[in-house]
């Protein structure tokens, strides 16, 4: 079967939807093993896409200036344009148009009943959100199996905040021997991907540690530059910042916002909802006030002194400008530290707004050992390290991957 959509079944299912949603895992070997034979026959699946509505890639770019991804954004378009500096190039990332599947020639009904019933099967358990997500995964990696055997891209760049859309490309250029480059472009996700990337640009010793093991050539590049001094957290805060991801709900915030307020009675409170939220904030209790949209984190961090944030990978960007940062239970609804930096010991930890005692916040932030390991984790490396492999290496196979012609092959792992 094919090896490296198992890899990514197991992914999907065991990493980032098991461990969020509390979902038991019984589905990691099985659904591939059922459903593979099937994607054999991928033409086949594209009449299924329509009857799904899903949307399926359309043909990718072949030219040497354009680098695909599944979607852009504006990290991806900074990165690539340092990329090209360095390279002499003028770099974009495109990402593919997408067309609904032509409703002629559905499946016959036996067959589209058979698909349906060994996904319903193999994720009976699952979560309906996972689910969606393993039949997504599934079908897009289809579709970019059968573009790649026509006319694949020169390159392909797969973040490391892995959806469904990207684990399926990355999947599939292993599996068609399109050249990929894995970039991190956050401090969280530092786990190694479930397909195996040519190069990757990783920003932190665990990155590169566990990248390195599954075969991948690393370079090296920090996120961030310089990483100031903690500042003292005073005994009675004046302004205290509260940090949401993307996954707060507005709805549910309000019991938590109250506790805040019995909780620090003097201090005012700034509430920063993640850029990329689409909820609309109810009203607020009061002493509550809203940051305002697309204000620098820095600007933000600099007002207060002291930050509450969800599982957010905000708490180590905070941390980096020097202020003292509290992970608190109940400002999303991902289970408390799923991000892990509780665990690693770098973010105090509370489960309740009570349990935010600042004479235990300021002891845990004073250990001699806490900044080196801060240091190290936001890609400051001790003294001693091995140094990354030559940039310039990485730049000729960069430069060798854009300027070679496409060909159409077969593919790298089709059984096992």
């Amino acid at each position: 079967m094919d090896t490296v959509l198992l890899r990514s079944w197991r992914f999907l299912t065991a990493f980032q939807y098991r461990w969020v949603l509390r979902q038991p895992a019984d589905t990691l070997d099985r659904g591939p093993a059922w459903l593979a034979p099937l994607f054999a026959r991928s033409p086949a699946l594209f009449p299924l896409l329509a009857a799904l509505q899903c949307r399926i890639p359309a043909t990718p770019p072949s030219d040497g200036r354009h680098i695909w991804v599944t979607h852009r954004s504006t990290k991806i378009a900074q990165a690539l344009r340092q990329l090209g500096e360095e390279t002499g190039r003028s770099l974009e990332a495109r990402a593919p148009r997408r067309r609904r599947a032509a409703l002629s020639g559905l499946l016959p009904p036996r067959l589209l009943i058979r698909i349906a019933r060994l996904v319903a099967r193999r994720a009976r358990r699952l979560d309906r959100h996972v689910q969606r997500s393993l039949v997504q995964m599934l079908l897009e990696y289809a579709a970019l199996c059968r573009v790649f055997a026509r006319r694949p891209p020169r390159l392909v760049l797969v973040p490391c905040d892995l959806s469904p859309q990207r684990i399926a490309l990355g999947a599939a250029a292993e599996r068609w021997r399109v050249p990929c480059l894995y970039f991190q472009l956050s401090l969280f996700n530092t786990y190694a991907p479930p397909f195996r990337p040519d190069m990757a640009v990783v920003a932190n010793a665990e990155a590169e540690r566990k990248i390195a093991a599954i075969g991948a050539a690393t370079l090296w590049r920090p996120i961030r530059e310089g990483v100031a001094e903690l500042r003292s957290l005073p005994d009675r805060p004046r302004r205290i910042g509260v940090v949401l991801n993307n996954f707060a709900r507005p709805e549910k915030l309000e019991g938590p916002l109250i506790r805040l307020r019995r909780r620090f009675p003097e201090a005012a409170f700034t509430l920063r909802p993640h850029p990329n939220s689409r909820h609309r904030l109810r009203p607020l209790p009061e002493g509550f006030l809203v940051d305002p949209p697309g204000r620098d984190l820095a600007a933000f961090a600099a007002e207060i002194d002291l930050a509450l944030v969800g599982n957010s990978v905000a708490q180590l960007d905070l941390l980096g400008l020097g202020l003292p940062v509290v992970h608190l239970d109940g400002l999303d609804e991902i289970a408390f530290d799923h991000c892990g930096f509780v665990a690693e010991g770098l973010v105090f930890g509370a489960a309740t707004a009570a349990e935010i005692e600042l004479a235990r916040v300021r002891a845990f932030y004073a250990r001699p050992s806490w900044r080196p390991r801060l240091l190290e984790r936001l890609g400051r490396f001790a003294e001693g390290h091995p140094q990354d492999p030559p940039r310039e290496a990485f730049h000729r196979w960069l430069r060798a991957c854009l300027d070679q012609e496409p060909v159409s092959g077969r593919p790298a792992c089709a059984a096992s």
